[in-house]
């Protein structure tokens, strides 16, 4: 058996939820392998806009966002190295008014200068085409994270540990390996690695790998989505937005912003659907009509499909496999893994060490 192909811990999947993940684990000391079928955060991670936001309508979600904010903030002091955290402030735009009672909890979580606050049209960052009767969050504070560099620089710190963690990329993880109800280690088109506990993080790709023997791969779905990037034009800034009634969403990013439909998602089984180009068209039509001072069509650059696992409450999933001795799923949150990531890998230390 070769030392390199032998650890305390294998984590399938180098996304956002498997980097931030090696990176705890290899910091309390233990011996990791990370197996990424591609290259580190070329998936749905290193697609996603980046958003870290506090605010959301459910409180379980508040509550591990906010977990993820602030670490976000301070990457540079938990990691040694940047994320590029820009801040762009966030607007939540719906026609469902949240109660004093609700915000204040989400509030709670965190310090009043990262606070939500109702506000009003005419006191929003930019000029946007909305109904007066509509309710409108703000939190000034939001932004974005470069995510492809988040998932590398915990990678980098990682590998700079007392046992440094081993990274093995382009290699597929083919099933894992169980022996008497307890995991040995996975089969992978590189060979075999061997530990006593491994960690699914594997987006889209964790439903496959449990089908063959674990009833949690029926909690997950895969879904793909189509969105638009565009030129952010020089001299524009703009917040990140949901628009709950236009079923719209908006990220900006340093020079571009990517802009989709909130619920229009495809479920799928195994193949990635073609693009849409009428999908296309009511993307820019949405947008047109929500900043109506610029034409966004001749900012267009292009669509993309990405392909993501969701459970039915969107909340994600992070358990011990019920009938599988050390063998860990996290994955589900359909997007959202950005904001949970931080919260996710202590908790799922937190599970290996008890």
């Amino acid at each position: 058996m070769l030392s390199e192909n032998k650890a305390d811990i294998i984590i399938i999947g180098g996304g956002i939820i498997g980097c931030a993940a090696a990176f705890e684990f290899s910091r309390a000391g233990c011996q990791v392998i990370l197996l990424e079928k591609n290259q580190v955060a070329s998936g749905i991670s290193g697609d996603s806009g980046g958003l870290v936001r506090i605010f959301h309508t459910s409180n379980h979600a508040a509550k591990q966002a906010a977990i993820g904010f602030d670490y976000y903030q301070r990457f540079q002091q938990h990691v040694g190295y940047d994320c590029a955290f820009n801040q762009s402030g966030f607007v939540f735009i719906s026609s469902d008014d949240i109660s004093e009672n609700v915000l204040q909890q989400i509030n709670s979580y965190t310090i009043e200068e990262h606070f939500t606050k109702r506000i009003k049209p005419e006191q929003l960052p930019v000029e946007l085409n909305i109904p007066h009767d509509l309710s409108i969050f703000y939190q000034p504070s939001a932004g974005y994270i470069n995510t492809q560099l988040a998932c590398k620089n915990w990678i980098l710190a990682a590998q700079q540990c007392v046992k440094p963690l081993k990274l093995a990329e382009n290699t597929q993880v083919e099933r894992i390996v169980i022996k008497n109800n307890e995991v040995q280690g996975v089969k992978t088109t590189n060979g075999d690695y061997f530990a006593g506990h491994v960690i699914v993080t594997a987006g889209a790709g964790t439903k496959q790998l449990l089908t063959s023997f674990s009833p949690l791969a029926e909690k997950f779905s895969l879904r793909a989505f189509q969105y638009n990037i565009y030129h952010l034009p020089r001299r524009v800034v703009l917040p990140a937005i949901i628009h709950a009634e236009a079923d719209l969403y908006i990220i900006p990013q340093q020079e571009t912003i990517i802009a989709g439909f909130l619920s229009r998602d495809i479920h799928i089984q195994h193949e990635e659907p073609a693009l849409s180009l009428s999908l296309t068209n009511a993307i820019h039509h949405a947008i047109n009509k929500l900043l109506p001072e610029l034409n966004w069509i001749s900012e267009f650059i292009t669509s993309k499909i990405s392909i993501d696992c969701f459970t039915s409450d969107e909340l994600g999933m992070v358990c011990a496999e019920p009938n599988i001795k050390n063998l860990h799923i996290a994955t589900g949150w359909s997007g959202g893994g950005i904001k949970a990531a931080p919260a996710v890998a202590s908790k799922l230390l937190a599970m290996h060490t008890s």
